[in-house]
């Protein structure tokens, strides 16, 4: 065997060394690059679900309607609901007013409560206050 045919081969062998070694990074970056690409798609499209949609409105706390001794009696569910109604003036039928009520969630009141909880002296005023939208609104928003 000649130095020269030696020589040869071990220059092909680390040639093809150096490729498969190309090939390997490549590999990785090209697969680092999917999986960065994988997941920012995951949160870009999951990002919205950790969002809620609120909705602004003025809203009358009467005295007649909570007590300022013990505002936590009070029924803030219809209170809210009467506000939002007011909102809308043209929905009078009360099939209007049940899908009108279908737009607020069951939580629609909690803001306006701990508010009311928190400052009792707003009791007689009228206060703007965000209420939670129902889940199907919600959807409609995302």
């Amino acid at each position: 065997m000649t130095d020269t045919a030696y020589k040869q081969r071990l220059a092909k062998r680390y040639a093809a060394e150096s490729r498969f070694k190309f090939y390997g990074a490549a590999a990785l970056f090209l697969t680092s690059v999917f999986l960065v690409y994988l997941l920012a798609d995951i949160v870009r499209k999951g990002w919205p679900a950790f969002i809620e949609h609120r909705a602004t409105i003025s809203v009358p706390l009467d005295a007649t309607a909570i007590d300022k001794t013990d505002p936590a009696a009070a029924d803030y569910a219809s209170i809210v609901k009467d506000a939002w109604r007011a909102q809308f003036p043209e929905m009078t039928s009360r099939a209007d007013k049940k899908q009108l009520n279908g737009l607020l969630s069951q939580d629609a009141s909690d803001n306006l409560r701990a508010m009311v909880m928190s400052k009792p002296d707003l009791i007689g005023q009228t206060v703007e206050t965000q209420v939670l939208l129902s889940d199907d609104a919600d959807l409609y928003f995302k």
